[in-house]
């Protein structure tokens, strides 16, 4: 697929489709319009901004993820690309014509309430490592007990696959599991999750 206006119009037909398919009334907006799909769900209409791409990457230290910028520009300039009056983000994957669909509320960071920079994804194939999002309360009980019982927490963070760092912090009672900034993609499939946004 050649260039960024083949992969974004591939894109927006693919979200078309599947928002069909998934029993919605959906259309491809008009060009020059903010939105690009709009869909009807219960009888209320959401707009639908579509971002794609088609290749997974490594970034820094993100292995095999889908990453999505969510802001334009350089430093204190940087504007998010995300248009006013938009319901609905979905995320696209063309290689593997996956979507995800997050609604513009999710997308707003907790600690400065603006929008994040930047989404990234995997699929449950290329999940690597364990982290925080997937460890029950269980599996951190073990973890912390073994440490405690004098293994290194440098070797149960090779087995378990998270870092040294989260074991210590565990340890000085920062007990609550953080949610990972890392998303998976099959979480996010349904549209109707999007509209409630709780994660299946």
């Amino acid at each position: 697929m050649g260039n960024e206006l083949q992969i974004g119009k591939a894109g927006e037909h693919l979200v078309c489709a599947d928002l069909l398919l998934q029993g919605y009334n959906a259309f491809l907006s008009d060009q020059g319009l903010s939105y690009d799909v709009i869909v009807d769900c219960n009888n209320k209409l959401y707009k639908i901004q579509v971002k794609s791409t088609k290749t997974i990457i490594d970034y820094k230290k993100s292995r095999k993820v889908y990453r999505f910028g969510l802001k334009r520009g350089c430093g204190v300039k940087k504007k998010c690309s995300i248009k006013d009056g938009i319901d609905i983000v979905a995320f696209v994957i063309l290689d593997t014509k996956s979507i995800a669909y997050l609604s513009t509320k999710e997308l707003i960071s907790e600690n400065t309430e603006n929008t994040v920079q930047c989404v990234e994804f995997r699929d449950r194939e290329n999940i690597s490592f364990i982290d925080e999002r997937f460890i029950t309360q269980d599996i951190k009980n073990k973890i912390l007990e073994r440490n405690n019982n004098g293994e290194l927490a440098k070797n149960l963070a090779i087995e378990y696959k998270i870092t040294p760092a989260t074991i210590s912090r565990w340890k000085n009672h920062n007990t609550g599991i953080r949610n990972s900034k890392m998303k998976i993609i099959e979480d996010y499939k349904i549209f109707e999750r999007a509209i409630n946004g709780k994660t299946l």
